[in-house]
Formats: C-alpha cells, sequence, structure tokens
C-alpha cells in the first residue's frame, strides 16, 4: 500500500508570522514611551528629562537650550549655530586650557570621522575620481571655506534664499498641537497614508479554471493527508532559528511560537536587546518588551497578522470549497517548476504554488504593506522532514520584490499541545 503524503504546507504561513514579529518588536507606540518619561529640576533651574532604557550599557546626553535660529533677527542669523559649535568645540579664550594643542586634537578628529577606516577613506577617493574631484579636494574645500567673507556668504544668500519659497512641513496629529497650525499662515492638508493593496486583478474566471483550480486543490489536500488529518490539527508549537534583513544587515535571533487556529498567536523572540513578546487574539493584539511592560498592537499590524491566517493551510485546506480558487498556469518559482492557484476570499486573494511533479505547496506569492509600502512577497520552502507522520518544510527562504527578507529553520516542532487558557490573557 503506498504511504499517505501528509500535510507539509500547513506551517509555511509561520514564516511570515516570525517576520512579523521581528517587525512588531521594532515598532513602539509613542504614547508609551512618552509615559516612562520622568523630569527632574536643577536648583539652578536646568530640566533634566530622563528616558531609561537597560537593553544596553550605553548612555546617550543631549542638551537643549530653549532659544535658536527662531529668536535671531536680521544682522545676526546663524549665530545659533555658531554658538552651538563654540559650546562643544570651544574657542581661543573660551573651554580650553592650552588651544593650540588642543585645536590639532579637534583636526584630528575631524579628519578621523572622514577617514576611520579603509573603507571609509577608499569610499572617499572614489567618489572624488567619479566626480573629477582632485585627491587633496578636501584641503581645497577647507581653504576656501576659510577665504570665505561675510560679504560672500551674504551675497549667496540674497541670490538663492528666497522665504516666500520656502515650505514648512509639519506631521503629526492636529489635536496634539498646542494651537492650530493656520497661526503660521495658510495650511494646505496633505495625505501621505500608505495606500493599502487591493485585491489582485486577476484573469477573468472561467468554468474550466475554476474546476481546475478545485481539482488541483483537491489533490493537493489529498497529497497532505487528506481532511480527516487536517482538521485535528488544533495547534502547533515550533522552536527555530530566523534570520532577519535589516539596513544594518542581518540580525539572528531564535524564537518560540504557538500558534492556535483559527486566529491566536503568541511568539516569543529572543533579540540582541532581550526577549518580545507578541500575542494576537483576534482582533486583539499586543507586545511585551522587557523594561517596558505591555503595548498594545496596531490595528493594523493586527490586520497583517490575521491575514497571514488565510494563507495558512489548516484554514484554506478546510475552507476553500467555500472560496474562489482558480487555475493561472504554470509559473516557475526559482529553478522549480510549478502550477499557480490564485486564491481569492473577499477582497483577500494571494498565490499557491504546488510542486508539479508531487501537487505539494512549493511556496505562496502576495502583496502585503512593508516598510518601503506594498511590495511582493515571496515564499519559498525547502528541506522537508517527516514529523510525526507530516512533512514539514524545515527551512523557509521569504523575499520582498526580489530581494531576500528573511530566512528560517525550524529546531523542532510539536503539534496539538497542552495550551492553557491564561496563555493568551494579558499579565
Amino acid at each position: 500500500m503506498k504511504e499517505k503524503r501528509h500535510l507539509k504546507k500547513f506551517i509555511c504561513n509561520f514564516f511570515l508570522l516570525c517576520y512579523l514579529i521581528t517587525q512588531g518588536a521594532i515598532a513602539q507606540t509613542f504614547d508609551h514611551i512618552k509615559n516612562e518619561v520622568k523630569e527632574h529640576n536643577l536648583k539652578n533651574g536646568m530640566k533634566f528629562i530622563v528616558l531609561e532604557r537597560h537593553q544596553a550599557p550605553v548612555v546617550s546626553f543631549h542638551v537643549y537650550v530653549a532659544a535658536g535660529s527662531a529668536n535671531e533677527t536680521y544682522g545676526i542669523t546663524g549665530i545659533s549655530h555658531l554658538l552651538e559649535h563654540m559650546a562643544f568645540k570651544g574657542t581661543q579664550i573660551i573651554g580650553t586650557k592650552n588651544y593650540e594643542e588642543e585645536s590639532q586634537i579637534l583636526d584630528r578628529m575631524d579628519l578621523f570621522y572622514n577617514f576611520d577606516s579603509k573603507a571609509r577613506i577608499v569610499s572617499r577617493l572614489m567618489t572624488y575620481e567619479y566626480y573629477g574631484y582632485s585627491q587633496d579636494f578636501i584641503d581645497v574645500v577647507k581653504e576656501g571655506v576659510e577665504k570665505t567673507t561675510k560679504a560672500d556668504v551674504l551675497r549667496v544668500a540674497d541670490k538663492y534664499l528666497h522665504p516666500d519659497q520656502m515650505r514648512i512641513l509639519v506631521v503629526g496629529k492636529k489635536e496634539d498641537f498646542d494651537e492650530p497650525l493656520s497661526v503660521l499662515g495658510r495650511v494646505n492638508t496633505i495625505d501621505i497614508t500608505i495606500p493599502v493593496p487591493e485585491g489582485e486583478e486577476a484573469p477573468e474566471a472561467t468554468d474550466e479554471s475554476l474546476a481546475k483550480g478545485k481539482a488541483l486543490m483537491d489533490k493537493a489536500l489529498e497529497a497532505s493527508g487528506g481532511l480527516e488529518v487536517i482538521s485535528k490539527i488544533k495547534n502547533m508549537k515550533t522552536i527555530l532559528q530566523l534570520t532577519q534583513v535589516t539596513p544594518m544587515g542581518e540580525m539572528s535571533m531564535s524564537g518560540e511560537i504557538l500558534m492556535v487556529y483559527p486566529d491566536r498567536m503568541k511568539g516569543k523572540i529572543t533579540m540582541p536587546m532581550g526577549e518580545i513578546e507578541i500575542v494576537l487574539k483576534g482582533e486583539e493584539g499586543w507586545m511585551v518588551v522587557p523594561g517596558r511592560g505591555s503595548m498594545p498592537l496596531p490595528q493594523d499590524q493586527i490586520k497583517t497578522y490575521n491575514d497571514s491566517f488565510f494563507r495558512d493551510p489548516v484554514i484554506y485546506f478546510t475552507h476553500y470549497k467555500e472560496w474562489d480558487v482558480q487555475y493561472i498556469g504554470k509559473r516557475k518559482l526559482g529553478d522549480k517548476d510549478t502550477e499557480d492557484i490564485l486564491i481569492t476570499l473577499e477582497d483577500y486573494s494571494f498565490h499557491l504554488l504546488l510542486d508539479i511533479e508531487t501537487t505539494l505547496p512549493a511556496g505562496l506569492v502576495y502583496t502585503e504593506i512593508g516598510q518601503q509600502g506594498p511590495a511582493e512577497k515571496v515564499e519559498t520552502f525547502f528541506d522537508y522532514k517527516k514529523i510525526n507522520g507530516i512533512h514539514v518544510p524545515m527551512k523557509t527562504m521569504s523575499t520582498a520584490d526580489g530581494k531576500k527578507e528573511s530566512e528560517t529553520v525550524i529546531e523542532s516542532i510539536e503539534f496539538n499541545v497542552d495550551v492553557k487558557p491564561e496563555v493568551f490573557e494579558k499579565e
């Protein structure tokens, strides 16, 4: 008797959740941070505004003065910036004990900032070469600045700085301002909302494409273990290693994810700054950050999590007969040939790519709002392993608009574990 092929795909969307957790861990609400700010006033009037963060043994210190360019009048414009530099660099008589020696150190510090590594040196010299600058360009600029007179500055300002052509851009909630912006003049409101991607405009469905889509889903369901097997999956617990691509480079993390169908999830991700916990409970969600306690998840993030459940096979294998399932055609996923099925539920849709040889899921394609706006997300599954009679992809690669976004490797997975109700309650 042929051995049944069991469910592979039922955890595919879990990898997306791993990515979402790391993104949610980075996001913090302004109100929560504002409530943790403490103020101290010294007898001399100096005010200290302190926000404690214990993730790393580092102190960031800034000094602000209640004066600036807004207080300047004609004839002293720029003096605020000058005094700022005098405050932290000193002058020949203020803040110094030996100006000649200290000025040499300050010059070396300025030079070090621009040439503090081989990469910076090579990058700067390549820039000079590319734009046709001389190799002593930095010295030429320095000499030019030193020769600049007040008359030169005023001449250039008069030629290029036109207040009537300047615009002030204000971003925020108008109810948070102490007075209406109209006191500054005419206000032109600009909508900068990132549009939510609409459902894909698919080829017109025909009786033939719908019938073929349902037929392929029937085969995929059978190859994955059948409805009886899938309907018995109530939850799963996974231990994983996650590599997330960030603007600063790749970040490695470990995590534990508990998914309880149809709409609950609890994830713990261990990051360099500590353990982050995210809980999703239907239309409610929150995040727990070390030293900061619990804070609510933004509604758009909760929606993203909930949308991901529709891409989970435990959900779509038990509901696809009620949804629109349309066969699109053959599609390449890397070097693999797949059958492309478009699954649509009301205004949400995604592509399920089935391996032509096995009819088992090979990947997912969908559109989602990312940090840079709408992006095409692609998940590809590798290294399948049979665990408790169920085939599991032990590695998943995710991309956004063709660029690597994350890589997830499963270390262990359990199904239908004992879950206490208080797991999804706020502490």
